[in-house]
């Protein structure tokens, strides 16, 4: 299994958990030493947390940390990568 795991920035108002599972794709019948290409989509939901107190989902701006692995162990999150999203944004509804 490849598992994509998204840390928010940090935001004065609120703690996000330091990796937040957003994608993964089960790859089956891999022999020793063979590879396969996946591809992991994000979206809005990724980067968005519900803010209780506006009743919306927020996006905040700053700098995100992507990470894959077949875990969420340290040892096992052998890539990663960084975007920025410019402007802090909210949404509501699905």
């Amino acid at each position: 299994m490849v598992q994509l795991y998204v840390t928010l920035p940090t935001a004065a108002e609120y703690t996000h958990p330091p990796l937040q599972l957003k994608a993964f794709k089960k790859v089956k019948n891999l022999k020793a030493g063979e590879s396969e290409e996946v591809t992991l989509m994000l979206d809005k939901y990724a980067v968005s947390y519900w803010d209780e107190k506006y009743s919306t989902w927020n996006v905040d701006k700053g700098v995100y940390t992507a990470r894959v692995g077949g875990s969420s162990a340290e040892e096992a999150l052998v890539l990663s990568g960084r975007f920025e999203i410019s402007k802090s944004f909210t949404w509501n509804g699905l």
